[in-house]
């Protein structure tokens, strides 16, 4: 971990003295809000997770660190401290929660042991110390007597060890970093530092580094001086020289070799703690050792190169600061980063980022910069050229920067991500503190921080605002669409009806048996249960397949004159000719025979005519007629003697019928086509009253 000022210390007495509110714990780490409106990027990159406190004077994000993958659902998580949150176990005795890279719950809470222990001051996750194949972690507690940190199993959240410093006040804890592999065992080994260690004068400070597998103490490194802070930041530098064991880098900001607090830097050997290398700062108040990290390979010579901050270096500008790359094998400077103007103090905390450009060159992470009038900046270099790939702002107030995290993968895209935290932060409460997970999935697009939809190069364009990105749905104009379907894009493939065809193709889309009207229409089936070729919609015979419609003698009986008599053979006796049937009794029958009457009133025209112009002999043509005209008298007759079936309007009718059917009769055919006319218009009423009997 990387801190913000030489004076950072002093600063959190006065706020110990001072403090008087005294409130709850930090925000559920599930809380996750929208990146905070006073933020800005220079290219683009996503917010991932978003954790606020939310009580005053938390400091959520004094410490942040990534961790690995705790839980093994193949998501890093992570570690964030809040050292002055209040817990079950007190006032200000600080927390710290780790808390699933996958969706931002909490999976385990660590508090301090009592009042004003502030736990959480530094976090670190060191990798897998007691070999069950579960990252463990390390939290502080620089302030309790001389210091003291603890470790945790990532299985089960127990406490593994509890380690302390020498002597009061001595800030044992004071950073923590993952130290790789010092001593060659196989288990990755830790290293803490102690600001306050007086061993070589006061707050000449210390480091120490620890073996993962016992915690015992491999090494001990000490400040040369009075004053140096040797310790005051610590990382794991790599296989800086190439003996396969992992080596480790220390800052001391207050050196004074190159006059007051011009700072230092040590690289210090893993098989035999020898120093490997010492940077020194170029002048007066330059800080360098405010902020170290182990960078890896950034020039490709197989060694593993450190970076350190000097954020009161004066390059070019008064404050401007810097941050020196420098050879892992010889300890040459590679680049110096300087910040853009006066009083910018970059270079306040450095951290390795990873390679996020995927050019094959880890990137460096810079925070705590000064960037204009109340400004915080975050930036991300790039370890090939050192130009920006990306930037973050932020309120100045907010502490923006001050502690940084890289190298995670917390959304398991392959690519690394990026950890800032802002200790005071009031977006939820004063100064409850923020930390903000950033990512970016597309490093080649500048216009995408995640994939997406279209993938990488793609803009995730929805223009009907379905959910749905453009190039992904066919039906881009159609809120209600993403393919075309059977009905196309801009018609809905309903199916009202239910019967597996859409309503734009259904012409009955309300009749489930039909999709065309067919015959019948919709709503009726073309059905045609005597299979003659007539839908029974159209078959007053239904069942019987010779006929369409009753005819003279109703369905299932032929309408046939076999002697041609004129008389219909079911009017008839079949076996005489000359004898008609039994008229009928019922009005049903009547109406029949009404029916009859009229076709025969009609025959009776055409024979009228034929006799006028003396196409046909007139006997037969007469008896034909008389032998129509005796079959609805007797009908006519009959139906008026039931008077029970018939009523008087009906019975009247029938009497007249039955008067000119005897007229006709006496006449023998011998009758004018007007009266014809008439005797028709007679019939058509009787058949119109009778009909509703």
């Amino acid at each position: 971990m990387q801190f913000d000022s030489p004076r950072r210390y002093f600063k959190f007495i006065a706020v110990l003295l001072t403090k008087t509110s005294l409130l709850g714990v930090f925000l559920s780490a599930s809380t996750i809000l929208p990146p905070n409106t006073a933020s800005s990027q220079t290219n683009e990159s996503t917010v991932l997770h978003e954790f606020f406190g939310d009580a005053t004077q938390q400091y959520l994000g004094v410490s942040v660190s990534f961790v690995g993958d705790v839980d093994g659902d193949g998501y890093d998580d992570m570690i964030i401290g809040a050292h002055y949150a209040d817990t079950d176990n007190g006032p200000d005795t600080g927390k710290a929660d780790v808390i699933s890279g996958s969706d931002g719950s909490i999976l385990f809470t660590f508090m301090g042991d009592s009042t004003n222990s502030q736990f959480g001051f530094a976090v670190a996750g060191p990798g897998d110390l007691n070999g069950d194949g579960t990252p463990d972690f390390l939290v502080s507690a620089p302030e309790v007597s001389a210091g003291i940190v603890k470790v945790f199993s990532g299985s089960d959240g127990s406490l593994l060890a509890t380690l302390a410093g020498d002597n009061f006040s001595d800030k044992f804890g004071y950073s923590l970093a993952a130290a790789g592999d010092v001593n060659g065992d196989g288990t990755p080994d830790w290293i803490a530092g102690a600001i306050g260690d007086d061993d070589n004068g006061s707050l000449s400070g210390s480091a120490r580094v620890f073996s993962g597998i016992d915690n015992s103490t491999l090494y001990t490194f000490y400040g040369d001086s009075t004053l140096d802070q040797f310790g005051y930041s610590v990382d794991g530098a790599g296989d800086v020289n190439s003996d396969g064991f992992a080596d480790v880098i220390v800052g001391a900001y207050g050196d004074d070799d190159n006059g007051s607090q011009s700072g230092s830097a040590r690289v210090l050997s893993g098989s035999d703690g020898s120093t490997l290398h010492t940077f020194l700062g170029d002048a007066t108040n330059d800080y360098l050792g405010t902020s170290v990290a182990g960078v890896g390979d950034i020039n490709g010579d197989g060694h593993a190169d450190i970076a350190a901050g000097a954020y009161g270096d004066d390059n070019g500008y008064t404050d401007s600061g810097s941050v020196q790359v420098y050879s892992g094998i010889d300890g040459t400077v590679l680049f110096t980063f300087n910040g853009e103007d006066s009083y910018k103090n970059f270079g306040k905390v450095v951290t390795s980022a990873g390679d996020i450009n995927e050019d094959g060159i880890p990137d460096i992470m810079v925070g705590g910069e000064f960037h204009f009038t109340a400004i915080k900046r975050v930036r991300v270099l790039s370890g090939a050229d050192g130009a920006t790939l990306y930037a973050f702002t932020a309120d100045l107030i907010s502490e923006f920067g001050n502690t940084l995290a890289g190298e995670g993968d917390v959304n398991a895209d392959g690519l690394p991500d990026f950890m800032v935290g802002a200790w005071r932060d009031g977006t939820t409460d004063t100064d409850a503190g923020r930390a903000i997970v950033y990512a970016d999935e597309c490093p080649s697009d500048n216009d995408k921080g995640l994939a997406g939809q279209c993938g990488c190069g793609i803009a995730d364009t929805d223009t009907d605002s379905d959910g749905t990105a453009d190039c992904i749905d066919a039906c881009a104009a159609d809120p209600l669409k993403i393919i075309s379907g059977v009905c196309g894009c801009g018609t809905p493939d309903s199916d009202s009806d239910g019967d597996g065809t859409p309503d734009c193709n259904d012409l009955c889309s309300a009749d489930p048996e039909k999709t065309a009207p067919g015959t019948c229409g919709c709503g009726v089936a073309d059905t045609d249960a005597d299979g003659d070729g007539t839908p029974d919609c159209n078959d007053l015979c239904s069942a019987d397949p010779l006929k369409t419609e009753a005819g003279f003698c109703g369905c299932g009986a032929v309408d046939e004159d076999a002697n041609s008599n004129g008389i219909i053979d079911c009017f008839e006796n079949p076996s005489d000719p000359d004898v008609s049937v039994d008229s009928p009794n019922t009005s049903q029958e009547l109406l029949s025979l009404v029916d009859i009457s009229k076709l025969l009133a009609e025959k009776l025209v055409k024979i009228e005519r034929r006799y006028r112009n003396g196409k046909k002999r007139k006997l037969p043509l007469r008896r034909k007629l008389a032998g129509g005209l005796d079959t609805i008298h007797l009908a006519v007759k009959d139906a008026r003697n039931d008077t029970l079936s018939l009523s008087v309007d009906c019975n009247t009718v029938l009497s007249r019928v039955e008067t000119k059917t005897d007229r006709l009769k006496r006449r023998n055919g011998k009758v004018s086509f007007r009266f014809l006319k008439r005797y028709r218009r007679s019939v058509a009423k009787a058949r119109t009253i009778c009909g509703s009997t």
